[in-house]
């Protein structure tokens, strides 16, 4: 009886997803927005007309590996901005449509692959959409949103593509290249999913059979990543003074990768506690440890370790330990897994539940009480999400306020917890001009009170 319904239950939660992420992100995202200061020098960049060449500055020094984030930021801040007087919550508005249908699709691609389990994999979805780390990151147009969803695009083409069991061959070039472009986009927009592109691309190699086409898959890889670079490439011949910058952190991390020197145990460390925080929003060590230990013991008895899916989840395990424990460890900040939630959490997540509960009396049964589990603790990992910046609410208010009565102004300032937000782009945004040669000085105390200045 179900399956005479297929197509139409799986493109009806299909666009429940969607919508459902595009909801849950932007809802009052317009007076509760995260605006920090990443978030207002990125949508000063955007307001640009220049094309620009790099992506975001790297915490341990350098740049991100491409522009592509930069690139989407600006098509939003000059297409969609006006519609919203170019206020940074603007951002969201666009990024959030990447990662509604990224999810949707990977939704829609597991549920045609795997049907039988597909309240599982709606009910994982959800859990996923609401996890008060990948929720509250959704809501501050941060870089890292943007790889998640190419990840989780690339992801669901893999799955979709049988996981590419037989390799890389003449009859699969354009899917391969999507999967590679895909991957490196996300890499480009946040530098941590190298560790995923690094096991899309390990994988699919192992998997060719024949020296000639793995020689093509590793060519047809290396131009698809070049011809992505060539922003970067031309960005740092030109500036090779900005090489130093990546002295500090970046360079030495990608030592520890070559060299086997990564600080192994705090790599475990940071997988298992940041799992737990980004589904239970705790950082616990067990919850994860069991439910990787779990997977092997069931993958071992029922014989899983020839599935593609169980072999992909253990190299993209394999290289994110590898990868995490190569990072300095002043940087490994709980918002680095986000852009590998998904492969490296979720996944594991779906393959155990779908083994342990295979009958179809207790996969319904279990996948139902699950489902309603999910839904029933939504409210409360709602109220979890870390987006209460009531601030912007404030300062959005006083910068209108200002612009009706001042059309120009010297400068904008701001209380010292607020330091590193772009004072005045709220203000630009509805149209205001920010002149050097005006005396009027304005500033905006926490509780929106305007006080003005005649230098």
């Amino acid at each position: 009886m179900i399956e005479k319904y297929k197509n139409l239950i799986i493109n009806l939660l299909t666009l429940a997803i969607f919508i459902f992420t595009y909801i849950y992100i932007i809802y009052d995202i317009n007076n509760s927005y995260w605006m920090l200061g990443d978030q207002t020098r990125d949508w000063r960049i955007a307001s640009s007309n220049q094309i620009h060449l790099v992506g975001t500055p790297i915490i341990t020094g350098g740049y991100s590996f491409g522009p592509f984030f930069y690139w989407v930021l600006q098509f939003i801040y000059h297409n969609i901005g006006p519609f919203f007087n170019y206020l940074p919550h603007t951002a969201v508005y666009g990024l959030t449509f990447f990662n509604a249908i990224a999810n949707a699709i990977l939704f829609y691609i597991m549920a045609k692959k795997y049907f039988p389990s597909i309240i599982l994999i709606f009910s994982l979805i959800l859990f996923y959409i609401t996890s008060p780390l990948v929720a509250s990151l959704a809501s501050t147009s941060w870089n890292p949103n943007l790889s998640a969803a190419f990840v989780n695009l690339s992801l669901a083409l893999l799955i979709y593509k049988d996981f590419f069991k037989d390799g890389f061959n003449n009859k699969n070039i354009m899917s391969v290249s999507i999967i590679i472009l895909f991957s490196w986009i996300a890499v480009q927009c946040h530098s941590p999913a190298i560790f995923y592109a690094a096991s899309i691309f390990l994988f699919i190699f192992i998997k060719t059979v024949g020296i000639k086409n793995k020689f093509l898959f590793f060519a047809l890889s290396a131009l698809i990543v070049l011809i992505l670079q060539i922003p970067f490439i031309i960005y740092m011949l030109n500036n090779s003074n900005q090489i130093a910058n990546y002295q500090n952190g970046t360079t030495l991390a990608f030592k520890r990768f070559l060299f086997f020197k990564g600080a192994f145990g705090q790599g475990f460390s940071y997988i298992f506690n940041t799992a737990s925080y980004s589904t239970l929003n705790k950082f616990y060590f067990p919850p994860f440890l069991i439910v990787y230990i779990s997977l092997f013991i069931i993958a071992f008895y029922k014989k899983l370790f020839k599935e593609p899916i169980v072999q992909f989840f253990l190299i993209v395990l394999l290289l994110c330990y590898y990868g995490y424990s190569c990072l300095p460890s002043w940087s490994r900040e709980s918002y680095l897994i986000l852009a590998n939630i998904f492969p490296l959490v979720i996944l594991p997540i779906f393959i155990l539940l779908k083994e342990f509960f295979n009958s179809k009396k207790i996969n319904y049964s279990f996948h139902i009480a699950f489902l309603a589990i999910v839904i029933l603790i939504i409210p409360s990992r709602n109220a979890e999400r870390d987006t209460h910046f009531p601030y912007y609410k404030i300062i959005k208010i006083a910068s209108k306020d200002l612009y009706e009565k001042h059309k120009e102004l010297r400068a904008i300032t701001l209380p010292n917890a607020y330091n590193k937000i772009d004072s005045s782009i709220i203000y630009e945004g509805y149209g205001g001009k920010i002149n050097p040669k005006s005396s009027l000085v304005a500033s905006i105390d926490e509780d929106g009170n305007i006080k003005l200045k005649n230098l």
